[in-house]
């Protein structure tokens, strides 16, 4: 069992939590400029992961959860605020996945979810 911490500030400190993780696999268009904000995504570092503000309207993150909640087996995989940005294309140093988010044509995004433990 995991405590999360956003999930301890928002609900109580004795709230108990699981992670889920998941993967995104991303790739921008060619016509997308890199490093142009075409993820929709916006986050905020901590000391070890990227946490998820915002996913906006418009970008790859929104087109990918379109695509995942279309399939119910996968629509637990949308990308949400609060979810956790942990590694990206093999990287969990925070600098390297900030990098790699804003300039890697192909993105391996692995994500972490706290959700409350089932009682």
């Amino acid at each position: 069992m995991l405590w999360g911490e956003d999930m301890k500030a928002k609900e109580g400190a004795d709230t108990p939590t699981d992670t889920m993780s998941y993967h995104v696999y991303l790739r921008r268009p060619p016509q997308v400029m890199v490093g142009s904000g075409s993820l929709g995504l916006t986050y905020r570092m901590t000391l070890n992961r990227l946490l998820v503000q915002e996913v906006a309207p418009a970008g790859l993150v929104a087109e990918y959860n379109s695509e995942v909640a279309a399939l119910r087996a996968l629509c637990h995989r949308q990308v949400s605020e609060g979810d956790s940005i942990v590694c990206v294309n093999g990287s969990t140093d925070l600098d390297e996945m900030r990098a790699a988010l804003k300039n890697a044509s192909d993105l391996h995004i692995c994500m972490h979810r706290d959700v409350p433990t089932q009682s």
